[in-house]
């Protein structure tokens, strides 16, 4: 089968949220091509451990189309999943074996109680970080039934998942500064917290608000300001950015996280996709997708 990459990864992302389907084509001298938006409505209900997409066919049609629209001429794509659908795990470690089934099974011994579901039954992915003289090892764990659904409509629709990454995960790929940033992501029934300094991911938190979508700008600001501390108080540096993505009440937010932590506070855009016109949504909506061709 065909295959069109750019730094070794496909040039076309495509993220399934819990009510649209976006889909992007990377330009050759970098940029966005084409970008696509389709609504599912109800088909998706992104969780751990159930299932996941409702209406599969309905799914597959909206996702073939929005593919199609983008220009996916090849059939391997990055596919983008709802964080609520992936446990994201931040493990310390003295070393890891360098034989990749030793690490592997290390790592998983290490998750058996860090997850509410068996991880036997559970695919991981996992990036190491230098972290001094240690490792801080990057976890990303979706049942394997969880994954086997979004990887399964992605097929149905004609293409190839070949790389998955959580949505906040990939948003991360529009974060360009070397000071310490906060990652806000707010989605449907979930938001996640990132914290990064020096291009390293130190924090990362998923707090699980239920229907509450559209809660309050000054009770989700609430729910993150201690993770802001949290990071102080461990790393003894402030945050000196905050990036907000996916967030419709984004003025209140930005205004309240700004009071609370002193630290300045704008949408999480790439300036080389400013351009673009995402409608009428969030630009910050699109974080996920954008990030993965980043």
């Amino acid at each position: 089968m065909a295959k069109e990459t750019r730094a070794g990864r496909p040039i076309v992302a495509c993220e399934i949220t819990a009510a649209q389907v976006f889909a992007a084509r990377a330009a050759d001298r970098g940029g966005i091509d084409v970008l696509q938006a389709r609504s599912i409505g109800s088909g998706v209900v992104p969780n751990l451990m159930n299932q996941n997409i409702i209406d599969v066919a309905g799914v597959k049609t909206v996702l073939s189309e929005a593919l199609e629209s983008a220009g996916a001429r090849a059939k391997e794509i990055t596919l983008v999943v709802p964080d609520a659908s992936v446990r994201v795990v931040l493990l310390d470690f003295d070393t890891l074996p360098d034989r990749k089934a030793e690490a592997d099974a290390v790592v998983r011994f290490r998750l058996k109680k860090a997850l509410p579901f068996d991880v036997e039954r559970a695919a991981i992915s996992y990036h190491v970080q230098l972290n001094g003289t240690t490792l801080k090892v990057i976890v990303a764990v979706m049942m394997n039934s969880v994954l086997g659904e979004y990887e399964g409509v992605v097929r149905d629709a004609g293409y190839l998942p070949g790389v998955v990454l959580p949505s906040t995960l990939a948003a991360l790929g529009n974060v360009k500064a070397d000071d310490p940033a906060m990652v806000v992501k707010v989605a449907e029934g979930s938001t996640a917290i990132a914290i990064l300094n020096q291009g390293r991911l130190l924090l990362y938190r998923t707090l699980d608000h239920g229907s509450r979508s559209s809660t309050a700008a000054e009770t989700l600001a609430a729910d993150i300001y201690p993770s802001a501390v949290f990071f102080q108080d461990m790393f003894g540096v402030p945050i000196e950015k905050i990036y907000l993505s996916g967030v419709a009440l984004h003025d209140a937010m930005a205004e309240r996280l700004s009071q609370e932590t002193s630290a300045p506070v704008e949408e999480l855009v790439n300036p080389a996709f400013a351009e673009l016109d995402p409608g009428s949504m969030p630009r910050s909506t699109l974080a996920g997708v954008l990030g993965a061709l980043a």
